[in-house]
Formats: structure tokens, C-alpha cells, sequence
């Protein structure tokens, strides 16, 4: 594969990425919205939809997100080191960082969601 090859596919794959990323961002915080307001699609639902939703929907949707994201920069790292010229694969090597940065991202504000809508939870379960 030439060096100009490895470079459109490094780049093609970061816009995929980033544009599949930004897509389901937007779901997934309204799954998280739902858990959290108790309001979906307008109207209310009860304490044990709220976790279900929780389980079910926003932690898959969160798997989902940080495991493309690892396999997209496994994959430019691959691509990066079928090239011949250092740039290039410098090149990849940056968009594999944005990739493994947008995991371990993600993975993050997974967990503080998870937390903070668990606990939201747990209050209004007391009232």
C-alpha cells in the first residue's frame, strides 16, 4: 500500500469516526436525560424503568462508543504501519491517540453518569 493510500484511509477512518462519535453522542445522552429527569419521550415513568433504561441503553450505548473507538485506533495503527514514510506513520500514530483519548473519554463520563444518575436515583427512591 503507498504511503498516499495509508494516508487518505488514516483520514477517512478519523472523519468516519469522529462523525459515528458525534452521532450517537446526542442518543445517548437522551437515554441518560430519561434515567435522570424520569421523563421520556414526555411523559413520566417509574423509578424501575429509569434503571432499566439506565442498564439497558445509556451503559451499552457507553461500551459500545469506547470499544469503537479502541478498535478504530488499533486499526490506524495498523494502517500506520504499513507505511514507509515516518510522517506518515507519525500521522497515524496521532489519530490513534485521538481514538484511544475519545475511549478512555468516554469511559469517563460513562462512569460519572453512571454515578450521578444512580444516586439521583437512589434519592428519589427515598422520597
Amino acid at each position: 500500500m503507498s504511503d498516499q493510500s495509508v494516508l487518505l484511509s488514516i483520514m477517512v477512518m478519523v472523519v468516519v469516526t469522529f462523525y459515528s462519535a458525534m452521532t450517537v453522542t446526542p442518543i445517548l445522552l437522551d437515554r441518560l436525560d430519561g434515567a435522570l429527569s424520569g421523563i421520556v419521550k414526555g411523559m413520566p415513568v417509574p423509578l424501575r424503568t429509569r434503571r432499566l433504561l439506565l442498564v439497558t441503553q445509556a451503559v451499552p450505548l457507553f461500551a459500545f462508543i469506547c470499544g469503537f473507538l479502541l478498535v478504530v485506533g488499533l486499526g490506524v495503527l495498523e494502517l500506520a504501519r504499513a507505511a514507509e514514510e515516518p510522517r506518515v506513520k507519525v500521522v497515524g500514530s496521532m489519530a490513534a491517540s485521538l481514538a484511544f483519548i475519545g475511549a478512555v473519554a468516554y469511559l469517563g463520563m460513562g462512569s460519572v453518569w453512571w454515578f450521578h444518575v444512580s444516586s439521583e436515583m437512589r434519592k428519589d427512591n427515598r422520597t
